[in-house]
């Protein structure tokens, strides 16, 4: 299946035309992941909202994604949420103690990190290496965890045995946002809900990340 083709637009002279990317289960490896193991650029403290640790959502390794013009070619993206809080509003802004968190560091100054308090199991990805491709994954090859994704915004897990049978979740990566040069840093098929971080691609190429926001919508 080819990949999700954007319609072509212009914005400040500039083309703007990305394809999406999925992301799929693969064997550990890869610095891309949905859940942990947790990774923090190291001397950084873990993104807070109030007293409560944010939840880790997942790391993008821009040097695995193909050359594409719309972001840097390398460097770590990090996505930090409360899980409980993104069906508040449908937008968020990334900025201390907010409600979500992406940070930047190179691929050298990433470092395994620890949340400084428990995080409750069903606010916790299960640790998923991925890698990118263009057709969407199969049910076959949903490996993301006991969490029950069409769920997430719901207390509670679900155990492999006791989820039905029902289509991969389809996170994804590049695509134009909705606004004009906006590009998708990542979307989380999180059910009956999407949540997608977007960034102007200007202010990603100048590594401006404090620009980022998160949407959530319904499917």
């Amino acid at each position: 299946m080819g990949a999700a083709r954007i319609p072509r637009a212009r914005f400040a002279g500039i083309a703007c035309a990305i394809d999406a990317l999925y992301l799929h289960a693969a064997a550990p490896g890869p610095v891309s992941r949905i859940g942990g193991p947790a990774l923090l650029p190291g001397g950084t403290r873990w993104p807070l909202r109030g007293p409560a640790p944010l939840s880790f959502l997942a790391a993008i390794d821009l040097a695995e994604l193909p050359p594409q013009g719309s972001l840097p070619g390398a460097g770590v993206l990090l996505f930090f949420g409360d899980l409980e809080a993104l069906g508040e509003a449908e937008l968020h802004e990334n900025r201390p103690h907010a409600s979500i968190r992406v940070l930047a560091a190179s691929a050298a100054e990433i470092v395994p990190a620890a949340a400084p308090a428990p995080i409750a199991p069903h606010l916790v990805l299960p640790a998923t290496a991925v890698t990118f491709g263009q057709g969407p994954p199969v049910a076959a090859e949903r490996d993301f965890g006991e969490i029950e994704f069409h769920d997430m915004f719901a207390v509670g897990t679900a155990g492999p045995a006791a989820v039905p049978a029902q289509p991969a979740p389809r996170h994804r990566v590049l695509g134009d946002g909705e606004e004009p040069g906006e590009v998708v840093l990542l979307e989380l098929d999180l059910g009956e809900r999407l949540l997608g971080f977007t960034v102007d691609s200007r202010a990603a190429l100048a590594g401006e990340w404090d620009r980022v926001v998160a949407r959530v919508s319904d499917r």
